[in-house]
């Protein structure tokens, strides 16, 4: 799988990050399947976080797409098959590197064509340890509605709670407990100087809590973006409504 001299001009590091994939030979023989199941688990990384390969493959971020995937006149080098079925063959190389024990989260790759290969599924943009608004946009609404389809085809990331001195707490507080409340995987990236007492008392708590609510959107939905603060409500599946002031 090379690019083949009827390719466009494909951006040189997205040419060489492709070629890092591709280079994974996608014929395989008969027996590679059951070689790479040990994979990295056999080295004892239990989670891995793939990114980046779809701007990797076509040189663009998805936002940049638009109407076409990559440059104009660009393909790959085997014309007989679809892009599809290429980009299925290096979303499966990289499950078999990484042996079936290894949970694989991915970001900035096709969902449908990872479905029934990667565990879960950052499905929104980063959010931040340092711009609040930034994670009530990209955090907060991933999670409202995307996270309907949890579970459907892989698990739903909405990202992490970004904990810093530079994020006020009782803000993350209600991320971190939002995200533990709906069921979907909970991450926390904290700056060991923003952790204290406080913090590692929630921790513990939401841990405990995720074994016993599970919470997803109500269908009346509030959102007023001329007032402030934010209002979400989101209903537990004993239709109990918590509302979540921000």
């Amino acid at each position: 799988m090379n690019a083949g001299s009827n390719r466009g001009p494909l951006n040189a590091h997205a040419e060489q990050m492709a070629g890092k994939y591709c280079s994974i030979r996608l014929s395989r023989s008969p027996g590679a399947h059951s070689r790479g199941r040990g994979g990295s688990s056999s080295l004892g990384f239990e989670l891995i976080k793939h990114d980046f390969s779809t701007e990797d493959l076509f040189g663009r971020f998805g936002s940049k797409m638009g109407a076409a995937v990559t440059d104009r006149g660009w393909s790959f080098y085997d014309r007989s098959r679809t892009t599809a079925e290429i980009v299925r063959d290096v979303y499966t190389a990289i499950r078999e590197g990484a042996g079936e024990r290894t949970v694989i989260n991915r970001c900035n790759t096709i969902g449908h064509i990872g479905a029934g290969v990667f565990d879960l599924q950052r499905t929104g943009d980063d959010t931040s340890g340092r711009d609040w608004n930034r994670t009530r946009r990209m955090g907060v609404n991933t999670l409202a509605f995307r996270g309907v389809q949890h579970g459907a085809f892989f698990a739903t990331d909405a990202d992490c709670v970004g904990i810093t001195a530079a994020v006020p707490w009782q803000l993350n507080q209600r991320w971190l407990d939002l995200l533990s409340r709906s069921g979907t995987p909970l991450f926390v990236s904290a700056a060991p100087e923003a952790v204290g007492a406080e913090q590692r008392r929630h921790f513990a708590k939401r841990s405990h809590a995720r074994t016993r609510n599970v919470l997803w959107p109500s269908a009346r939905l509030a959102r007023n973006y001329d007032a402030s603060p934010l209002a979400l409500r989101w209903r537990s599946r004993h239709l109990r409504l918590v509302r979540f002031t921000w």
